[in-house]
């Protein structure tokens, strides 16, 4: 088991700031070789590539972060064992702190193995690597990320988030996939991590829950297998994803046009088979309706 193995599960909060912009509560929580900041709604903000991060300060038990030597965005938390764990893990020193020489050294010997080893692999195995190594909750972070990089916005009522988990069990009782309403992008698709889309305008077009039921199963069983997300990116992209836990922007935004257009699907008639309007009352299927209207 690896150090990160080790803090998978905990979770702890912190003062996010974004280019001297106002503080922002953030739930922290390890991710697979990154930290990932989220909002209180399950939504990634940030992604911070452990090996990368650097603490500027630590006082009075609260200790400040930066995602690199830049320090445009900081991160402050006060959790004593988070502040451990991100010790432990991505073995902190001051952005202040100057290499030593051996430091410059073993930097370089690592980059030439690196690329040695990226130009040697063959281009399947590495592939197989970074499908390997997408765990569940980083497939979902693969996932959320393709919707931010095509800006596919997600409908969001705090009336209707009750309604949404429950049209979540109700399609797919053993779990694994959450349905999200968007404002644009096409009337249905699925992401990685389970994430199941359907837009407004198709919303509004069904005339019972049933319907809805029956559409987000489709695009379920028409979802791409994950390694699609790795057939597009350039090799140094894919060998940046399996070292960071991030894929580029460039090549994000690519793999999640290649996804998009394998499960894109025009809005088709769906029967009403039983007639139980899905499990939710007519007051939560007229507010789910509206959601993008709130």
């Amino acid at each position: 088991m690896t150090a990160i193995d080790t803090y998978l599960r905990l979770e702890s909060t912190g003062q996010w700031r974004q280019d001297g912009a106002e503080p922002q509560e953030v739930l922290v929580s390890f991710g697979n070789a990154t930290l990932v900041l989220s909002d209180f709604s399950d939504s990634p903000l940030a992604h911070w590539a452990l090996v990368a991060i650097r603490r500027l300060s630590l006082t009075d038990g609260v200790a400040t972060y930066a995602p690199d030597g830049e320090a445009t965005e900081t991160l402050e938390i006060d959790d004593p064992e988070m502040i451990e764990a991100i010790a432990q893990v991505s073995r902190l020193r001051p952005v202040s702190e100057k290499p030593r020489k051996w430091g410059r050294v073993l930097a370089l010997v690592l980059l030439l193995g690196a690329v040695g080893y990226a130009g040697s692999v063959a281009p399947a195995k590495l592939r197989g690597q970074a499908l390997e190594m997408t765990t569940k909750d980083s497939a979902r972070q693969l996932g959320w990320q393709m919707l931010e990089a095509l800006d596919l916005q997600v409908c969001r009522s705090a009336g209707v988030a009750n309604t949404l988990l429950s049209l979540d069990k109700i399609s797919f009782p053993k779990g694994g996939y959450t349905i999200q309403v968007t404002r644009n992008g096409p009337a249905g698709a699925s992401f990685p991590g389970g994430l199941i889309l359907v837009n407004e305008a198709a919303l509004q077009q069904m005339t019972a829950p049933s319907q809805l039921v029956g559409w987000v199963q489709k695009q379920a069983e028409n979802r791409p297998p994950l390694d699609q997300v790795f057939e597009a990116p350039p090799l140094k992209d894919i060998f940046t994803y399996v070292t960071t836990g991030a894929l580029p922007a460039g090549s994000l935004k690519t793999s999640a046009e290649t996804v998009l257009a394998a499960t894109r699907r025009d809005l088709e008639a769906l029967p009403d088979s039983d007639g139980s309007a899905g499990g939710l009352s007519a007051p939560d299927w007229a507010n789910l309706q509206k959601i993008c209207q709130e």
